[in-house]
């Protein structure tokens, strides 16, 4: 009986002992993964190696750098599937929060269109779609235009959206729009024979000119600097006259450059007469419209109606004056005749009027002697005869 109990309790422990290695789970085969670091972002990695394994439960082990400094950094990690998955997304994680080094934040920067630095133009503009850099590059464009285009025959739908659009900028687009637009054309101007302008159709067979001018001075206006004045010495022949120099003012834009002028081309000494305009245009519109042919310096306007007039007025103003004048010379002539010559108005008369009026001075002053002497002839005593 003891035998017995003495065996049975040896079985007993033994699978007691067993019970525990049957218990425990099998063990996780472990893995190892690399995850490549820039050179450049490695030394954040570094000082965040504990971080990541204990995020993770992977063990992270940096390899030592090669000879090639260029090349991406080897980062071993070691464990489970999902350890080292976890511990790969944390690591990708810290190198792309790392800042960019300075080439690689320029080519990350979006390419920006070059900029005319000859032309001195900061921002360029879009008209229609096109785009244009200065006003030069417009006025090329419309000349272009106005080549191809045939007289009083409306232009394609390209040109049309672009002449439009042009338009858009004019200062008095919404008061000109008197009807709905059906195209545009180019064609002789009703006042001026022998121009040619752009003009907008409307449905109800109307038009209506553009002065393409005006519309360039709105989309290109001229900021940062004054207009330069032409040398006059060169074209007036005035030894004193100097080209002015354009000065910087104040703007929103301060790191824009001001565009270059065009220097303006002008023939010393020609001048052209114009006659039988309308007589309703007015000044600037006239100018407007010479602009369009080449450099003008001035634009005189007369008008004959009102310079008649003018004339006129001033003949009246100096007969008028002539007749005022008379009047007042009259009553001091006779003022002098009631007081008996007096000497002291005289002279206070000859004294207020200057010897270069002429030879008023002298004939009043005779004038009034004349009395004088009749007096003197009158109180001289008579003379008798002798008697015989």
């Amino acid at each position: 009986a003891e035998g017995a109990a003495a065996e049975g309790a040896a079985e007993a422990a033994l699978a007691a002992a067993e019970a525990p290695k049957a218990a425990a789970p099998a063990a996780v085969p472990e893995e190892e993964m690399e995850v490549p670091v820039p050179q450049q972002h490695l030394e954040r990695v570094a000082g965040q190696v504990q971080e990541v394994e204990r995020l993770s439960g992977a063990r992270v082990v940096i390899q030592p750098a090669g000879d090639d400094h260029e090349a991406p950094q080897r980062v071993l990690v070691r464990g489970s599937a999902l350890q080292c998955a976890r511990a790969r997304v944390l690591l990708e994680d810290q190198v792309r929060e790392a800042p960019a080094a300075p080439a690689e934040a320029e080519a990350a920067q979006p390419a920006q269109p070059a900029q005319p630095a000859a032309r001195g133009v900061a921002k360029p503009i879009r008209i229609a779609g096109r785009s244009f850099v200065d006003r030069d590059d417009v006025d090329a464009h419309v000349k272009a235009l106005q080549h191809r285009s045939k007289v009083d025959v409306l232009l394609d739908a390209e040109d049309s959206l672009f002449l439009f659009h042009l338009f858009t900028f004019h200062p008095n687009f919404r008061a000109k729009l008197a009807a709905p637009v059906v195209g545009f054309k180019y064609g002789e101007h009703a006042m001026f024979p022998g121009t040619r302008c752009f003009f907008v159709v409307f449905a109800d067979g109307t038009d209506e000119g553009i002065s393409v001018k005006k519309c360039m001075d709105v989309a290109f206006p001229k900021r940062g600097s004054k207009r330069p004045r032409e040398n006059q010495a060169a074209a007036d022949g005035d030894a004193g006259g100097q080209a002015g120099v354009s000065k910087q003012a104040d703007n929103d834009d301060e790191d824009a450059a001001p565009a270059p002028k065009r220097p303006r081309e002008i023939q010393e000494g020609c001048i052209v007469v114009m006659e039988g305009l309308p007589a309703d245009i007015a000044w600037h519109d006239l100018r407007d419209l010479l602009g369009d042919y080449g450099d003008v310096r001035f634009v005189e306007f007369i008008r004959p109606e009102r310079r008649a007039p003018a004339a006129a007025a001033e003949d009246g103003d100096d007969k008028a004056g002539d007749e005022a004048e008379g009047q007042e010379e009259g009553k001091e002539d006779m003022a002098v005749d009631e007081a008996g010559g007096g000497t002291a108005t005289d002279e206070a008369k000859v004294e207020a009027k200057p010897d270069g009026e002429g030879d008023a001075p002298k004939e009043e002053a005779a004038k009034a002697e004349a009395p004088k002497e009749e007096a003197a002839k009158e109180e001289a005593p008579k003379e008798e005869a002798p008697k015989e």
